[in-house]
């Protein structure tokens, strides 16, 4: 996700790809991820504090294109931003420990990743 891309043109592309990268970048880590999931309040606090400032960087980074896409009418009104982050994050997390447990092939994670897409999109749009 690019810090200054305009997600006025294309909401449901942007949100796709940023799924997908997002979606990457956790399989890409899973050690980390699952780490911190299972065993978070048994990580130092200096460890725990610098994952969650990572977390929450890129959180606001997610929320504040949101908020632009709010802005120009996309996004429903009144809609918890913050909220929206965290349930992508989730369903990213979710979708990669049951990927990895169950094996499933390139074809059907795209499809679930698309899915969540269409299920997220589906919900914030005006």
């Amino acid at each position: 996700m690019q810090p200054d891309e305009d997600w006025q043109k294309d909401l449901f592309g942007r949100l796709e790809r940023y799924v997908r990268e997002a979606y990457a970048l956790v399989r890409g880590k899973e050690a980390i991820v699952r780490a911190f999931i299972s065993e978070a309040r048994l990580l130092p606090e200096t460890t725990r504090q610098t994952l969650q400032e990572f977390m929450l960087k890129r959180k606001a980074m997610f929320v504040a294109s949101l908020q632009q896409a709010q802005d120009a009418g996309l996004v429903r009104k009144g809609l918890d931003l913050s909220s929206a982050a965290d349930f992508i994050r989730d369903a990213l997390q979710c979708a990669m420990l049951r990927h990895t447990a169950y094996g499933d092939d390139e074809e059907s994670v795209a499809a679930h990743l698309k899915g969540v897409t269409e299920i997220f999109y589906q919900g914030i749009k005006s």
